[in-house]
């Protein structure tokens, strides 16, 4: 059993998502334009109910082609801020020791 949810940057700033869960619910949500996407996974937790549901969680981001699958919805959505993050603060450590 396996639910999705992915995330995409519209042109205009509004943060689209697009949830389909494993018996086939699907629901799609357009957040405020300027709202980033890590306050948009945090909202998601917020709501406490996508951590009921039963099965694993893929969370992928088209605009960057990356994705995760993970036992439960805080563990994958834990796997896309840390995803968010390093690729907005995109920090090379190269030369050092």
């Amino acid at each position: 059993m396996k639910n999705t949810l992915s995330i995409q940057t519209h042109i205009g700033g509004s943060v689209q998502t697009d949830i389909v869960t494993y018996d086939h619910v699907s629901c799609m949500e357009i957040h405020r334009v300027g709202l980033h996407e890590s306050n948009v996974l945090e909202k998601l937790v917020e709501k406490k109910y996508y951590q009921h549901i039963k099965g694993s969680w893929e969370i992928s981001f088209p605009d960057d082609n990356w994705s995760t699958t993970q036992t439960t919805f805080d563990k994958a959505v834990d796997a896309a801020q840390m995803h968010i993050f390093s690729r907005d603060n995109n920090i090379s450590y190269d030369g050092f020791a």
